[in-house]
């Protein structure tokens, strides 16, 4: 169980670890933001992460995450000594399906540990509409258009970032390979140009 920020910060660094290198604390040219997490590929490939704690968030510490986030859009990052850059920006834990359902479809369950406010017992269920690893979330495409990201998981446990439900990277593994996907080169240029980089 993670208790604090810094506790979920040094589990991500492990795993990035073996796919980037990892710089944490990293702070904007500005010194107006510090993001938690800079991880770089070679030819100058970097990505920021915000991160927070994985827990029940209300909805203001949400908006606060997000906000956060897109100011971060806008700061350059130090990616080397005295070189400031800016970079994409994913956040992590993501919102899409843990936080934020899309609601396809409800039914109402009998339950006799929940009350409605007339006094009789019911539990409503909610579908989203993409199972949790679903590659596209509609958050995730609301997200994007603030040019913000996430870092998800895929249901085999590897994890990959998109924006506007495109994928910049993944762990994923090639088919009949023990190589991974990688960076999605077509994604990641359109993503520059978009974000005027």
């Amino acid at each position: 169980m993670i208790k604090t920020e810094a506790e979920f910060v040094e589990q991500l660094t492990k795993s990035f670890s073996k796919h980037f290198k990892v710089k944490t604390e990293v702070f904007s040219k500005c010194r107006k933001g510090r993001i938690d997490i800079l991880l770089s590929l070679p030819n100058n490939i970097h990505f920021g992460l915000e991160c927070k704690k994985p827990d029940s968030k209300r909805g203001e510490q949400i908006g606060e995450y997000v906000k956060q986030a897109i100011r971060y859009t806008e700061y350059e990052f130090e990616v080397h000594a005295g070189i400031f850059k800016k970079i994409p920006i994913f956040i992590c834990p993501p919102l899409s399906y843990k936080y934020f359902l899309m609601n396809e479809r409800s039914s109402v369950i009998n339950n006799i540990e929940n009350v409605s406010f007339d006094g009789k017992p019911f539990c409503k269920w909610h579908q989203d509409r993409h199972e949790e690893h679903y590659k596209h979330h509609s958050f995730n495409g609301f997200l994007g258009a603030f040019n913000v990201g996430e870092v998800r998981k895929h249901i085999d446990g590897s994890y990959f970032f998109s924006v506007s439900n495109k994928t910049i990277f993944s762990t994923r593994l090639k088919w009949n390979s023990n190589e991974i996907n990688g960076l999605h080169h077509e994604n990641y240029t359109k993503l520059l140009k978009k974000l005027s980089i």
